[in-house]
């Protein structure tokens, strides 16, 4: 672990306390905290890209970002994956304006230098004529992602060559990350379709929540709750809710449900019939028996993050990427997910429940929105960024359970932003991570 009250970086003095658990309002706002965190946090960590089912074909491509570079991730001829920066390296214009598609080759809209599906570059307009002698096209090609990891059926990148392996970053994140990744023979299809939208908020605001923050939901979304049950029930109070928080030193974090039984919105009302009697008849009794006792027929996983931008809502079916854009601004990209088995009927009533819950203008995001911009909007003061933030909740001893592996507390706590914070701060003092 790093102590960042030596590091000599005036910026990272006083981010956290010596307790770790009170939070500078500037961690949200300064901007040369967010160029650090760019090659500190999205230069060195594993970068969720896309669900690999997006791009199942030779040349089919997804544009993303990693940190705030423009990647371009292509499906090559042999099968394998690869990413590499949408820049031409004549001036720098984007090699592809499209979000998604399939493609031969890609072309520079600004003075045509065209670069393969693997980013080599392959012909220059008037090279004979205007170079002294022809260029070296392996020096000129597309930066490429030296690190490309498939972990069940999900791409990930890194721009670090000496990172530990993906399936190491891990850590003990592990069985939950397989929890709900691998929880089908056949493994989780994304709906074809990303959503797309932008937050004006901090990206932290939305990585934290779903690291660890259960505690907001039945504040933020009560109105949410109400409106989609039949007979406009209130949410029950949250300590009538079972639960359990994993959190990792690493910054992942998990909430999960141990009592389903109580979950103040049932299958049925979150998706639909089909899916309601699939969940119950066919996916729980499968995944029961493919990763054991953390996802049961009553213990279920409810929200994770991989650290640093990757979320998942297991209940909702959906993961979701959050990219930065500056200090106060970040985009989500976000997608529906179902078993490789689900029939069509299911994953039709799952893309119309995601879109309506957690999707760009779902109800349960917007409320999450409009929180993360409340924030952002206060910050824009002086004396709002001179405070400091509360992560007390639950701040005592952790717990070992044989059911969950690693660390974990109930999620009327906060261990889990106290860990991903810290896990921020480390990386961004280490000189070397």
């Amino acid at each position: 672990m790093i102590d960042a009250a030596s590091h000599p970086r005036p910026v990272l003095e006083g981010l956290i306390n010596a307790a770790g658990d009170t939070l500078s309002a500037r961690a949200f706002v300064d901007e040369e905290l967010y160029q650090l965190e760019l090659e500190r946090v999205f230069a060195k960590c594993w970068l969720f890209l896309v669900p690999a089912g997006e791009i199942p074909n030779p040349g089919d491509f997804f544009s993303t970002y990693m940190g705030e570079d423009p990647v371009l991730v292509v499906r090559q001829r042999d099968g394998s994956i690869a990413a590499f920066l949408n820049q031409c390296r004549h001036r720098g214009a984007s090699l592809c304006r499209s979000d998604n598609g399939n493609a031969k080759v890609f072309q520079c809209s600004y003075h045509g230098w065209t670069y393969d599906t693997a980013g080599r570059l392959t012909a220059i307009p008037g090279e004979a004529q205007n170079f002294a002698q022809p260029l070296d096209r392996d020096e000129w090609s597309a930066v490429r992602v030296p690190r490309i990891a498939v972990e069940n059926g999900l791409v990930f990148g890194c721009f670090d060559e000496h990172a530990p392996s993906f399936r190491e970053s891990l850590g003990d994140a592990a069985p939950y990350f397989d929890a709900m990744f691998a929880r089908s023979a056949g493994g989780l299809d994304a709906i074809p379709g990303a959503f797309r939208w932008r937050v004006k908020g901090n990206w932290k605001l939305a990585a934290e929540q779903a690291a660890s923050d259960g505690y907001h939901f039945f504040i933020s979304h009560a109105s949410s709750i109400i409106a989609i049950t039949p007979d406009g029930t209130p949410a029950p109070p949250k300590a009538s809710t079972p639960n359990v928080q994993f959190s990792s030193e690493l910054g992942h974090g998990i909430g999960l449900l141990t009592d389903m039984s109580r979950l103040p919105v049932n299958d049925e009302i979150r998706t639909g019939p089909h899916t309601s009697r699939w969940l119950v008849d066919v996916e729980r009794p499968e995944a029961a028996k493919r990763v054991g006792a953390l996802m049961t027929t009553q213990n279920r996983p409810i929200y994770g993050l991989i650290f640093p931008t990757f979320g998942y809502l297991p209940s909702n079916h959906t993961i979701r990427v959050f990219l930065p854009k500056g200090p106060d601004e970040f985009e989500v990209i976000a997608w529906s997910v179902v078993p490789h088995e689900a029939p069509p009927e299911v994953r039709e009533e799952v893309r119309v429940s995601t879109g309506r819950s957690f999707g760009a203008l779902g109800i349960f995001e917007q409320d999450d929105a409009a929180n993360w911009n409340d924030i952002r909007h206060a910050l824009r003061g002086y004396a709002a960024r001179r405070t400091r933030f509360n992560m007390q909740m639950g701040n005592g001893p952790v717990r070992v359970d044989e059911t969950y592996p690693g660390s974990v507390q109930t999620s009327e706590s906060e261990f889990g932003s106290r860990r991903f914070y810290r896990r921020w701060l480390n990386l961004l003092a280490a000189d070397q991570v």
